[in-house]
């Protein structure tokens, strides 16, 4: 009977994964779709509506998922105290792996295509003058990242470490958040997955990595709506081509050395995630 019962639980997880797969593909077409058919008029309204009605979907899938599965958001969260937290080791490493977007956003900023103007209208705030602008900064920078914390770290990754060891947790619960992020940021939101995940881990305290995903969006969001990044738009950054050539210079660079401070970091972790800690004594 208990293995049944553990059957049925575990097939009803890969099904709401499959069924929030498709959700997330098809959210990516009909944000296609309305892309191609604005074309270069694409507002940064219609960014600002698309994000809203994904976001309010998934965290209401989340809601339901935690609910499924007999979590409560009390033990997802933890402790919401954020003394004697390591802030400027975390908030040190948080920047490092902001960095890794830099590049790319400057690509973004030369480039008219539409698949840059459905990510940038998507990701920066409506212009000041608009009624979206203050709508859309707090979306992008406070609910987006509460909803996807609660989502990867609060229920996924502790879903996976039921039956997972903390290092797959981690790995398979990043993969999915990068996908999550198709649009050209994959290999920058799987380390901040990775990051996000083991200071999660490490503190038991959701608060932590929704503190610090708020920082990853509020600072290259203000960067790009302040500067544009002309920073990064002088050589040698300056053309399209330029900044991928330092793209396959940097990133290498950067990847190898996320990889090694990542592998030492999960090599310390408990051998289970936060709430597989309590289910695993429980049982």
């Amino acid at each position: 009977m208990q293995k049944k019962a553990r059957k049925s639980k575990r097939a009803k997880f890969w099904k709401s994964l499959f069924i929030f797969l498709i959700l997330l593909a098809v959210w990516s077409i009909i944000a296609d779709i309305i892309v191609i058919f604005w074309g270069e008029s694409y507002p940064r309204e219609t960014g600002f509506f698309i994000n809203a009605v994904k976001y309010s979907i998934f965290f209401l899938f989340a809601k339901s998922l935690i609910k499924l599965n007999a979590y409560s958001f009390k033990k997802i969260m933890g402790s919401f105290s954020i003394k004697k937290v390591p802030w400027t080791k975390l908030l040190t490493i948080n920047l490092f792996i902001i960095f890794l977007n830099l590049p790319f956003m400057a690509t973004l900023l030369e480039s008219q295509s539409l698949f840059s103007l459905k990510i940038l209208n998507g990701f920066l705030p409506a212009p000041k003058e608009t009624l979206y602008h203050l709508p859309s900064s707090l979306l992008m920078v406070i609910f987006a990242p509460f909803v996807e914390e609660v989502l990867f770290r609060g229920f996924l990754l502790n879903k996976i470490g039921e039956k997972q060891t903390t290092a797959s947790s981690l790995l398979l619960s990043s993969i999915i958040f990068s996908v999550f992020h198709l649009n050209g940021l994959t290999l920058a939101q799987f380390f901040a997955g990775l990051f996000f995940g083991i200071c999660y881990i490490q503190t038991k305290k959701l608060i932590v990595p929704i503190l610090l995903h708020m920082i990853s969006n509020a600072l290259p969001l203000l960067l790009v709506h302040f500067t544009r990044l002309e920073f990064l738009q002088t050589p040698p950054f300056a053309t399209l081509e330029a900044s991928l050539t330092q793209e396959t210079i940097i990133l290498p660079i950067l990847v190898l050395v996320c990889s090694y401070v990542f592998y030492k970091s999960i090599k310390k972790l408990p051998k289970t995630v936060p709430l597989a800690r309590i289910i695993n004594k429980i049982v």
